[in-house]
């Protein structure tokens, strides 16, 4: 017997779908490779992988704690904190999360001195990366200046051996602690507070020759090893040997707790590719990648590519013999005295581009103790780059070359964006040389150098597409400087680059989705459905029936319509229309749902040419199988309100939420729900610590509440808003996040001082005195729930107002029938909103699969995304739903869509010859078991317009093909 099913091992995140084979008399079970690596129980590979982790922490090397030189005399700066964009918060605090359950940060106590932005770069289509912009840190962390290795000596060392294996070590950096006191420069501003790297980071300027350092001394004295940064090379002349000094390094990994990526360890190979140069057995030569992007040049069809050409020429022209003689035919082109780019242009352009890549190759290895120089250039239909360097004496060298071809995006960029875009490219290709020491990166175009010269200013700016690029730049020690065009020598390979056949930019490479113009549909032909009813058990019948008369139990919805079937040359019609086999349904069903029409005009599609048995049944549940249908719908009809019971006495409980104009300060309202009493407090900044300060100096009036309640801003969720009130026994109440009718009472009182506001400004009057006299108006006024003062309820003696009152005897009692009247309007209220709001109960449970609502912005965004969860906690409007990953979000019930997963095949209820006899005998033999309540609806709605129906509208006789005639 074989059967398919989920299995688990201890956490239910970890789980696979399996088949077993159960076999008579076996005594044992097995558990197959692929299944156990699934379920994470078998890992086939290096060893170092799977280490011992203390509480699910980061590995990190033992003994070994970094303590960072930083100059006292450069002050410290504290950069404002960046808002994060609401749809990507939820994303980051989980990104924050894991760094916290790793070891890798830990949450800042105390006032910092130093305190740096964090920015979110989007990566991929759902992805994040947090960056730390460390501008102002690296100016006062002194570098160790420790020695890289350089390459010619690198290369020398494997000359002899055959077996090249190469380690890589996962998240390098992070394997190394650092000491306590070097931890507060890394402090950097999240929405849960301030946090700081107990770890190494990438972004430190000294972190590449510390670590090199310590590799250097972790793997001293083994033979054949070569150490650059994160990259650990092992060489062998024989296997034997090769398999010794490979064993020796893994063991001093594994007891120095190294983590190494698998998919970028190369073990046993022959060949290895190593800084621009290809080392093997047969010798060290440089890669093609060096010379490539010359020998790609395209020959050049104006005078201005080809004076490119020649700078670049020139710039290494002592080392090309008879330099003078062999540029003549391109300068007579230059000079006009050929009227076209000729034969002999094109001969000397060749016979050049040769030369020059032949004399790269004899150049030399780079060296980084000497001045690195990168020249970049961008072109509307390329990016060019050329790594050079100079010797003591000046001497200038080209080491590599490299160009790229914009795609159709990246040509749209404005200028100053290509520029940007060429900087960051060529320093990310030329990595092996570049990271860990110093260069400068000349460009013709000035705006670069505030970009990544560090001269622009700090603020939002940071999130742009340049700002992003110049993130990705902090590890690298560089400066930029601005030079003319005519002698930047990367201008060529910027011109004269192949044109791109790739579609994605260069920020979004590492997933892309494209758009396909077949969508894969194929036409239905005659001779198939000719052949399906052959092979159709079910139609084979009617054909028999309808040639006999007699028509079975099981061809009961085939019956009704007798007179109207008809056989033509072996395939079932129904008057002019095709009765499809069984097979050809779900094709059916696809073509007509090409461009995502609706149930009514998928099923008028339909019912032109093709018929069968419960066909409208099957739209409706293609339509609802649909997932692009089912991101784009409409959301559910909202949950009945569930309206608030008022508290037992006053400021027991209160909301609060922040109001801000573009007129205006912003200000922290303030509102108890017993009372209604309103508080609003004008704030200069909206941080945690401040809206503590703010709110203490009302608790100092009125005392502590028992609830606060608020939304899910920065200020409320951070951790040192929750630890102040776990100090001050207070129970902080976060609604559901994007459901701000949870915190309606407050959300209601923004809208009073936005009019009041409104009107202020229409009059020319002071804001702070509109919203002191709307406050004072509305604490002084009975309110329209309670029937009393919201000052009255609160302080428990009537309000002497200007006006004359006869209130004023002192056995009045401030609760006499408050409760019942605030219930009483609240249940008017609840009524009367939920008849306007047609709302009702929503059918989904716990247990049940969801589409989570869309809360991106955009013509073009979805409704609903398309990521399937699961609901596993549901207290009435809110729920708690789950993804396959372990990902949980907090959302109202009506922000949901339940999705029905079942395939097409089980979604689809069977057809006479497939039904079970309780299904046969519910069956009406006098109906059509055809739906058209959805086209009433939608008729009636005004959707559709005048839709005629299968019942209503006369059937016209159409001409069949003339191989039926």
């Amino acid at each position: 017997m074989i059967f398919e099913a989920w299995i688990s091992v201890n956490d239910v995140k970890l789980k696979a779908y399996a088949e077993f084979f159960v076999i008579k008399g076996a005594k044992r079970s097995l558990l197959s490779k692929r299944t156990a690596e699934d379920l994470k129980v078998l890992k086939v590979g290096l060893d170092v992988h799977n280490i011992d982790l203390e509480n699910g922490s980061f590995p990190k090397f033992p003994n070994i704690q970094v303590k960072l030189a930083i100059d006292e005399s450069v002050p410290p700066r504290k950069v404002a904190y960046l808002r994060i964009p609401a749809a990507m918060e939820e994303k980051v605090d989980l990104r924050i999360q894991q760094m916290l359950q790793n070891d890798v940060i830990e949450p800042a106590v105390g006032p910092p001195e130093w305190i740096s932005p964090m920015v979110v770069v989007p990566k991929g289509k759902d992805d994040i990366r947090l960056c730390i912009n460390m501008k102002y840190p690296n100016q006062a962390i002194q570098r160790e200046h420790y020695p890289l290795p350089m390459i010619d000596t690198l290369l020398n060392k494997l000359r002899g051996s055959t077996y090249f294996p190469k380690l890589d070590i996962t998240s390098a950096f992070h394997h190394i602690e650092l000491h306590p006191e070097s931890r507060g420069i890394t402090t950097f501003m999240t929405s849960r507070g301030l946090m700081r790297y107990k770890r190494l980071m990438f972004g430190i300027n000294c972190a590449p020759e510390i670590f090199q350092r310590v590799m250097c001394e972790m793997l001293a004295g083994i033979e054949g090893v070569i150490v650059y940064i994160d990259d650990v090379v092992v060489a062998g002349e024989t296997k034997e040997q090769h398999d010794r000094r490979l064993e020796e390094v893994l063991s001093v990994l594994r007891k120095n707790n190294a983590m190494l990526n698998e998919e970028k360890c190369l073990i046993g190979v022959k060949e290895l590719e190593i800084l621009g140069y290809k080392v093997s057995a047969a010798g060290i030569s440089p890669t093609d990648d060096k010379i490539s992007a010359i020998r790609n040049f395209r020959k050049p069809e104006t005078k201005e590519e080809t004076r490119s050409f020649l700078g670049l020429i020139n710039f290494v022209g002592q080392f090309i013999p008879d330099l003078s003689t062999r540029t003549e035919p391109l300068r007579q082109y230059m000079r006009g005295e050929t009227a076209a780019f000729g034969e002999d242009q094109e001969k000397a352009f060749n016979d050049l581009r040769n030369e020059l890549s032949n004399t790269v190759r004899r150049l030399g290895f780079f060296d980084p103790k000497h001045e690195t120089d990168l020249y970049v250039d961008a072109s509307p239909v390329g990016l060019g780059a050329v790594l050079t360097q100079r010797d003591r004496l000046g001497t200038p060298r080209i080491i590599s070359f490299a160009s790229k071809g914009l795609t159709k995006a990246e040509r749209v960029y404005p200028q100053t964006q290509r520029e940007a875009l060429a900087v960051v490219w060529a320093v990310e290709k030329f990595y092996p040389y570049l990271f860990g020491t110093s260069f400068t990166i000349y460009t013709d175009h000035k705006t670069l150098e505030y970009i990544y010269g560090g001269k622009h200013g700090d603020g939002k700016r940071a999130c742009t597409r340049a700002e992003g690029w110049a993130l990705r730049l902090q590890p690298y020690n560089f400066r930029i400087q601005h030079i003319p065009g005519s002698t930047n020598i990367s201008d060529v390979l910027s011109r004269l680059c192949p044109y791109s056949e790739s579609d994605v930019p260069f920020d979004e490479e590492s997933e892309h989705y494209l758009c396909a113009l077949d969508d894969g549909l194929s036409a239905i032909a005659l001779d198939e459905i000719e052949s399906e009813t052959r092979s159709d058990e079910t139609l084979t019948a009617v054909i028999e029936a309808i040639q006999s008369g007699l028509w079975p139990q099981n061809l009961i919805h085939y019956q009704p319509f007798a007179k109207e079937l008809g056989v033509i040359n072996g395939i079932v019609v129904r008057d002019d229309r095709i009765v499809l086999p069984a097979k050809l349904r779900p094709k059916a069903l696809e073509i007509a749902h090409r461009g995502h029409p609706g149930a009514v005009s998928m099923r008028r599609s339909l019912r032109e040419n093709v018929w069968w048995p419960y066909m409208d049944r099957d739209v409706g549940d293609r339509i609802q199988e649909c997932a692009g249908c089912a991101a784009v719908s409409n959301q559910g009809p909202p949950e009945p309100m569930v309206r608030k019971e008022m508290p037992d006495r006053a400021w027991q409980e209160i909301a609060i939420d922040f109001f801000s104009a573009k007129e205006c300060a912003t200000c922290l309202v303030i509102v108890d729900y017993y009372s209604r009493f309103l508080k609003v407090v004008e704030m200069k900044s909206t941080t945690a610590a401040k809206t503590i300060e703010a709110l203490e100096s009302v608790f100092q009036e009125h005392m502590y509440p028992e609830t606060i309640r608020s939304d899910n801003g920065p200020p409320f969720s951070s951790e040192e808003f929750l630890s102040y009130c776990k100090r001050k026994n207070v129970r902080s109440i976060r609604t559901i996040p994007y459901w701000p009718q949870m915190n309606g009472l407050v959300e209601r009182q923004n809208q009073g001082i936005l009019r009041a506001l409104r009107i202020a400004k229409a009059v020319n009057a002071d804001w702070r005195k509109a919203v002191k006299d709307y406050a004072h108006m509305y604490n002084t006024t009975p309110h329209t729930m309670t029937g009393k003062a919201p000052l009255e309820l609160l302080t428990g003696r009537p309000v002497k107002y200007l006006l004359p009152s006869l209130r004023t005897e002192p056995n009045w009692n401030r609760d006499a029938d408050v409760r019942d009247a605030d219930a009483i309007k609240k249940m008017k209220g609840k009524l009367y909103s939920d008849n306007r709001r047609r709302a009702q109960q929503s059918e989904i449970a716990e247990g049940d699969t969801v589409l989570l609502k869309n809360y991106e912005t955009g013509k073009l965004e979805p409704k609903f995304r398309l990521e399937l969860f699961k609901v596993v906690k549901k207290t009435g409007s809110d729920t708690i739903v789950v993804n396959d990953e372990g990902v949980r979000y907090r959302r109202p019930v009506s922000h949901l869509r339940k999705w029905d997963v079942k395939s097409s095949e089980a979604s689809r209820r069977a057809l006479p010859g497939d039904q079970t006899e309780q299904q046969q005998s519910q069956s009406d033999p006098l109906v059509e078991m055809e739906d058209h309540s959805m086209e009433k609806e939608e008729s009636q709605s005004g959707n559709v317009d005048e839709r005629e129906t299968e019942l209503t509208r006369p059937r016209r006789k159409r001409k069949l093909p003339a191989r039926y005639n």
